[in-house]
């Protein structure tokens, strides 16, 4: 029972437990945030995959990759003295990797078509969602059939693992194209063009135009096409809009197109000699309000029908204008030109030009305008005494007239074309005209050769004057009494002395011949 005691000093540590966050699981490019917290811990080390140490309780991990997945361990350290103790505890980190993809950004399709945009592969689950209530879980958008009610944004989420990606696009879906302007059935006249003009709105605002049919339009493309047909038509538009080729709308109209009345002239004959008269009748009176005919120059007449003689000759090109009831106007050529052929246009002289009974044989000489004649007809009377007419054919005829007196002398010639012209002229065979001046006289009162006097045949005293001038120009006798000369006295009876005088005579013929005038010199001796 004997008892013996004795005692020690012991040092106790105390080490407790480390709690630390539950297993964690991030997809990349999440931050994991570690936990550690032990009482009365000194310091805490952390140790990881790929080489992973911290020397803090909670660590930041930043934007960790798939190769920091694994066991992460933590060691508490504790003091007491010279003593240290540790403790440790583990979790696990899990970094899920991501799908990275991209949508287009906007995408633009046409009403009731389909609208196919492609999801990334791989993934493990997807979601499709609209701002307009669609959804759908496959990969691919795809939606048949898509109205302008279903533009909106459209968004595809999808799963691989725990991780979510999103992309969104913005699809437009174009409206139906419609026309907001076109052109009306109407009427023109033939000739007349006819301006159309086209509108759309809808889509994509940029739109083509193919106008039929192209042969009556002067650009079969545009929204603005000018046509000029020459009967009734029936145009067709199709437009297109471009960003929607498949898609067309198309628009038809008449342009009925009036005629003016066409004349129907047709002509007895379409030659002729001048003057030609032809009876005119277009037969556009039911259907004309005016009706004009020109035969070119100031030629021109209106009417529908009527009589009218072409006086010139030359060819003409007739054309007729219609103005009808329905407000056409036409211009039409007849097909044949009216050819006018001239009459000769004769005439004729005769040499002698003054023919008298001394000097009376006469040769006559035709002249033509136009040709070429092919026959003369002469008629004469009086020739050689004929009281009677006598005839010629022959181009230069000539005849002796033995009388004097006024004699008809008629010339008809014809061309080739068959056109007759008449000429009819007097024909005046006169009494010939012969006049003597004496160029001296001897006023002596010896009773020869006292006066100075005109003598001659053919002469009549109408119309007769005598002027005498000395050599200084002074007039010192006149007389208009053709039966009384001069009798070599001056002024006041005064005989002038002997001198060379100037006379100036003025006689008319009996015949008719117009007025001659003689100067001349006569010498006064005594």
């Amino acid at each position: 029972t004997c008892s013996s005691n004795n005692s020690a000093q012991m040092n106790v540590v105390p080490v407790t437990s480390i709690s630390i966050n539950p297993p964690v699981s991030v997809c990349y490019p999440s931050n994991v945030a570690l936990q550690a917290s032990a009482p009365g811990a000194m310091g805490y080390q952390w140790m990881g995959p790929s080489g992973y140490t911290a020397n803090v309780a909670n660590p930041t991990m930043y934007v960790p990759t798939a190769t920091a997945t694994g066991i992460y361990t933590v060691t508490s350290l504790f003091n007491n003295g010279i003593l240290t103790c540790a403790n440790t505890n583990t979790t696990s980190v899990t970094v899920n990797p991501v799908m990275t993809f991209t949508l287009p950004s906007f995408t633009r399709v046409c009403y009731n078509t389909g609208l196919n945009i492609a999801g990334p592969a791989g993934a493990t689950s997807y979601t499709w969602t609209s701002s307009n209530g669609f959804t759908s879980n496959s990969q691919n958008l795809s939606i048949p059939g898509i109205q302008p009610n279903q533009t909106g944004t459209y968004t595809l989420s999808l799963n691989l693992g725990p991780c979510i990606t999103k992309a969104a696009t913005q699809v437009d879906v174009l409206t139906a194209m419609q026309l907001t302007l076109a052109p009306n059935s109407r009427q023109i006249c033939d000739g007349d063009s006819v301006h159309m003009v086209l509108g759309s709105t809808g889509g994509s605002q940029n739109y083509a135009y193919q106008w039929n049919p192209a042969v009556f339009i002067g650009s079969p493309t545009g929204s603005i096409a000018t046509g000029v047909p020459h009967g009734t038509t029936i145009y067709q538009v199709t437009g297109y809009d471009i960003a929607c080729p498949q898609f067309s709308i198309t628009h038809s109209f008449t342009v009925q197109v009036n005629q003016p009345p066409k004349p129907e002239l047709v002509l007895d004959k379409a030659s002729g000699c001048q003057p030609l008269c032809l009876f005119f009748d277009a037969k556009t009176k039911q259907n004309a309000a005016i009706t004009t005919y020109d035969f070119g120059g100031i030629y021109k007449m209106q009417g529908d029908s009527f009589r009218y003689c072409l006086n010139e000759p030359g060819v003409y090109n007739l054309k007729i204008s219609t103005k009808g009831k329905n407000g056409c106007y036409g211009e039409f050529k007849y097909e044949y030109p009216i050819t006018v052929f001239p009459k000769p246009g004769s005439d004729f002289v005769w040499d002698p030009e003054t023919p008298s009974t001394t000097n009376n044989q006469v040769t006559f000489y035709p002249s033509h305008k136009y040709g070429p004649v092919v026959s003369h007809a002469w008629m004469f009377q009086g020739a050689a005494g004929n009281s009677t007419y006598d005839t010629s054919s022959v181009n230069n005829p000539f005849r002796l007239y033995e009388n004097v007196g006024k004699y008809p002398v008629m010339l008809v010639s014809t061309t080739d074309k068959g056109c007759i012209d008449t000429v009819f002229k007097i024909l005046d065979i006169r009494d010939e005209m012969a006049v003597y001046i004496p160029n001296t006289f001897t006023p002596n009162g010896d009773g020869l050769n006292d006066i100075f006097n005109v003598k001659g045949i053919g002469l009549i005293a109408e119309g007769f004057i005598m002027e005498i001038f000395d050599r200084w120009g002074t007039m010192i006798y006149s007389t208009k009494d053709i039966l009384k000369g001069w009798d070599g006295t001056g002024p006041k009876g005064v005989a002038v002395k002997n001198d060379v005088y100037v006379y100036k005579i003025k006689i008319i013929g009996a015949n008719g011949e117009g007025r001659k005038e003689y100067i001349g010199h006569v010498n006064v001796l005594k």
